[in-house]
């Protein structure tokens, strides 16, 4: 085992033998790298973190509090790994945040392809933790540019992403599914949005 330091906290140490971060882990590094972010409207960037992480299945938490941290630059995946992400949580990150070109509708479309599309817990965490992003930002717009992400076609395709690895276990017309360790958990997109 290895003592690593962790920058975003005061004096603590955290050990990087464990398979998984904990959520706690990822909350205390969000809220250290988020604390004086704003969104283009004002509102605090871990108001938007909060609402994901209710919005989705605990085994996914851990990326849902660390997508806008990563995205922004506010820890390297390099700090992450340090820090205990597993590499199956830093896959899913990966593919939750959006790329600097996916500025269009069709770039950003494609993108939300590749998620739905994911293999493994990866892909599973992925789509869950985005359509919670996506969810979101449909009920609070947040474009700094002008620009707006089709939140609702994204939420379709991630959707119907959920029913063709499931067919026949979706109990909801909207659903996600994140499975790890012989645990299946469903979760619901509002289904105002489809």
């Amino acid at each position: 085992m290895r003592v690593v330091r962790a920058p975003w906290r005061r004096g603590d140490a955290v050990r990087d033998d464990r398979a998984t971060m904990e959520a706690d882990q990822a909350r205390s590094i969000a809220e250290h790298a988020h604390e004086p972010d704003r969104d283009a409207d004002g509102a605090r960037v871990l108001a938007h973190l909060a609402r994901v992480v209710r919005a989705t299945p605990r085994e996914a938490h851990v990326v849902a509090w660390l997508h806008e941290s990563l995205e922004r630059g506010a820890v390297t995946e390099h700090e992450l790994l340090a820090a205990g992400v597993s590499s199956d949580e830093l896959r899913a990150l990966r593919l939750v945040i959006a790329p600097a070109w996916a500025r269009s509708e069709r770039a950003f479309l494609g993108h939300i392809e590749l998620i739905a599309r994911a293999a493994g817990w990866a892909g599973q965490a992925a789509r869950a933790v985005k359509a919670a992003d996506l969810h979101d930002g449909y009920i609070h717009p947040r474009a700094a540019d002008g620009w707006s992400p089709p939140c609702a076609q994204g939420l379709r395709r991630l959707r119907d992403a959920g029913r063709e690895r499931h067919p026949l276990t979706a109990p909801t017309p909207a659903m996600v599914t994140v499975a790890r360790g012989g645990t299946r958990l469903a979760f619901d997109i509002d289904a105002s949005m489809a």
